[in-house]
């Protein structure tokens, strides 16, 4: 187990140089960028999550990844540890990180106090800030890293980010990426979040149509979607009653765009022929870049933004270095 008490940990975060996504901080140490998922979830959305963000669950998989890990744990007082990505999917009881690392050639050492944190039994392992390993379950819900090997990806500095699927458009002064493959809109939702964006707001006629000629780009053939001529956008009917607001809190006419397309909203039934009062609608727009209401639980397109604000806030980075006694 390491003496984290007695020594002087020095990590440096370099963001200036090798920026990849917001919240990643690349560490030389580990060639890469880690990002500390505070808000608790179980492993399986954890991973989930990690993966939609073009990342993998981080496990201690060497010296260097340990160290690293344990600093940030310490020095972000994330008390009970974090979730590992070591997990036994391909045969039960044979633990592999994501990468296909064996528990048994990690550096990390066994709690040998097991305290409020851990468990006599479980079927998934967390990092402890003691630098020690030890079980828990799947299905409890602990914060986690993601972690990026890293690659020389082209920076975009004008989207602040590293992802190609991202494009400035000089008419709304914003960045726009949209995903082919369908969500449901509340991963949709997360998805966008997780590329340090938000699902598009349409704030203007000119914005509606920057999405009308993005759209315009994606035939039917590349959507992957049962519906290939919608794609969710940032609004739904927060109480099922009509009540369409963005997810910045707005209505849609104060918001700027209104327009739905005709005989929209117009509620229809569930595919899966779901009972009226389970069914919940969000917002979508058609190829028209007119407005439309869609099933929140179903699979469409959608379409993520980067404003001019978020842009703004991902370039404040700066090098650091972080030093623990």
């Amino acid at each position: 187990m390491l003496k984290y008490s007695a020594i002087l940990l020095c990590l440096t975060i370099v963001t200036g140089s090798k920026e990849w996504r917001t919240g990643y901080k690349y560490f030389d140490g580990i060639n890469g960028w880690l990002k500390l998922h505070r808000i608790p979830a179980n492993w399986e959305t954890a991973r989930m999550r990690c993966q939609s963000e073009g990342a993998e669950l981080a496990s201690p998989e060497d010296a260097e990844m340990l160290e690293t890990m344990t600093v940030m744990i310490n020095r972000n007082n994330v008390h009970c540890g974090v979730f590992t990505g070591f997990h036994d999917t391909y045969s039960e009881g044979y633990f592999y990180s994501i990468s296909g690392v064996p528990l048994t050639k990690i550096p990390s050492k066994w709690h040998v106090k097991r305290g409020k944190c851990t468990e006599e039994i479980g079927d998934s392992y967390m990092l402890l800030p003691d630098g020690s390993i030890d079980m828990t379950n799947r299905s409890n819900a602990h914060p986690y890293f993601c972690y990026k090997k890293y690659e020389n990806i082209p920076y975009n500095s004008l989207c602040g980010t590293s992802d190609k699927g991202y494009g400035f458009e000089s008419a709304t002064g914003s960045c726009y990426k949209f995903h082919k493959e369908g969500r449901t809109w509340h991963e949709a939702a997360g998805i966008c979040a997780g590329e340090g964006a938000q699902l598009t707001v349409i704030n203007s006629q000119e914005e509606a149509k920057v999405l009308h000629d993005l759209f315009a780009k994606h035939p039917q053939s590349e959507i992957d979607s049962q519906f290939k001529d919608s794609a969710m956008i940032g609004f739904l009917d927060w109480g099922k009653k009509g009540g369409w607001l963005t997810i910045n809190g707005q209505s849609l006419k104060a918001a700027g765009y209104d327009k739905w397309s005709g005989g929209q909203p117009d509620h229809s039934g569930h595919p899966a022929n779901k009972p009226v009062q389970f069914e919940t609608f969000c917002g979508a727009i058609f190829r028209t870049a007119l407005l439309d209401d869609i099933w929140c639980d179903v699979k469409f397109a959608f379409i993520c933004e980067k404003t001019a604000q978020m842009i703004s806030d991902e370039s404040q980075y700066q090098d650091l270095n972080v030093c623990q006694q």
